[in-house]
């Protein structure tokens, strides 16, 4: 599954004929469907103006896929960094920390297909991943690191918003777990970012995402940080999910000792 966006076509057509490769090379089929950020209009009004139910959307998609040809199983891979999605702070709860992956929702997704009666079953295969685990299993498995450098973690694309020739900002908190995987995963980020979190240049606004990151690093994260927000699904342990975080956290610090270094400059 993936959207459908000009702008970034290039982006998706890279990483698409990526995996594509892969995919014949282990001999599956793959098949690729597209579709819109927002739902579409319902009586010529638009039900959604922003992209935020999209992963639902996706995962939707993807169950009915799977149940017309008889799939029993929907994979939406995120890493456990990003599906858990620890706010930096309090203030960032919600809206900038969205869990469109999070184990508890794809719990309730589940339920809800079991209440009307399906049988496919959502889950993420990388959950118990970092992002650097992820990047070093994509290389393990034989994508070029070039496709990863193609590809795209933004959440402010400098493409899409302001017609910059980047597909990634480099300041916004997914790009900043972005590249603490590639360093993590490769050893190198060679992603044409638009900026760096350092930059004498950068505005308040822009800069607010490095200076919550280094705040949250720089502070304790227990059960109760992991429970708070969001609890887990009943019956989960924590310590997994507690320990993908802290490691994703050591990839953070290490990216944050290199941000500072000379290497970013």
């Amino acid at each position: 599954m993936s959207f459908s966006e000009k702008k970034v076509e290039h982006v998706l057509r890279n990483v698409s004929a990526g995996v594509e490769a892969l995919a014949r090379q282990s001999g599956r089929e793959l098949r690729r469907l597209t579709l819109a950020q927002t739902n579409s209009s319902v009586h010529g009004k638009v039900a959604e103006h922003s992209s935020r139910p999209r992963g639902l959307l996706y995962a939707a998609t993807a169950v009915r896929a799977a149940a017309a040809n008889q799939v029993g199983t929907v994979q939406v891979p995120e890493n456990g960094q990003l599906a858990l999605n620890p706010p930096l702070s309090a203030a960032r709860s919600a809206a900038l920390s969205t869990r469109s992956v999070h184990p508890r929702t794809l719990y309730l997704l589940n339920a809800i297909i079991r209440t009307v009666g399906g049988s496919v079953t959502v889950e993420n295969p990388l959950a118990h991943l970092t992002k650097g685990e992820v990047c070093r299993a994509a290389i393990r498995a034989g994508l070029p690191l070039a496709v990863l450098a193609q590809s795209m973690s933004c959440g402010a694309p400098p493409r899409q918003r302001r017609g910059l020739p980047y597909d990634n900002c480099g300041v916004c908190f997914p790009c900043l777990v972005r590249r603490s995987g590639l360093l993590a995963g490769t050893g190198t980020d060679p992603t044409p970012y638009e900026t760096t979190p350092r930059h004498p240049g950068l505005s308040s606004e822009r800069s607010e995402h490095w200076h919550a990151l280094r705040n949250w690093l720089g502070r304790d994260y227990t059960v109760f940080d992991l429970i708070g927000d969001v609890p887990l699904p009943p019956g989960t342990p924590a310590g997994n999910w507690l320990q993908v975080i802290e490691s994703g956290r050591e990839e953070l610090r290490a990216m944050a000792r290199w941000v500072e270094s000379a290497g970013a400059a």
